[in-house]
């Protein structure tokens, strides 16, 4: 997989961010392997808008949130599921966009459900998406009420 400058990511957690800056073999540093001995890792300079940090820690807490090494990269890259240039191409079902609950995603649009009496699903345009959450980062949050 191809990352590049512009482009938006989404993981299997559900995390969605945009590649601001990526220069592969950024430099090379030392790197403490086990608390004991040290090594030598080509690293890589990546930067992420949104929170690039839990965005990480969420695919290994050890990967350095800016200059994962090759290896780390591939760990990093192995958990993106989706990549595209345009924000809508990543979106699923079951997303919220702008606070609606996404019912289809078409190329240039999405379907989205408000309420339950409606004929025809309102849509957002991709040039109208202010805001995500993802359908994993909604089940992460939710609170489940146990029943007696």
């Amino acid at each position: 997989m191809k990352l590049e400058v512009g482009m938006y990511i989404r993981t299997d957690k559900g995390f969605i961010a945009k590649i601001k800056e990526f220069k592969h073999h950024y430099t090379k540093g030392k790197r403490s392997e086990d608390g004991y001995s040290v090594k030598e890792v080509v690293e890589n300079y990546l930067s992420l808008d949104g929170n690039q940090c839990r965005l990480i820690e969420s695919i290994d807490y050890s990967i350095p949130p800016c200059y994962p090494s090759d290896e780390e990269l591939d760990e990093i890259k192995s958990h993106i599921v989706k990549t595209s240039y345009n924000i809508i191409d990543i979106l699923e079902v079951g997303d919220y966009v702008n606070g609606y609950y996404v019912e289809d995603v078409l190329k240039t649009f999405v379907n989205v459900a408000v309420g339950s009496n409606y004929f025809q699903s309102p849509t957002i345009y991709e040039k109208d998406i202010k805001s995500i959450v993802t359908k994993e980062q909604f089940e992460n949050m939710k609170y489940g009420i146990a029943k007696k």
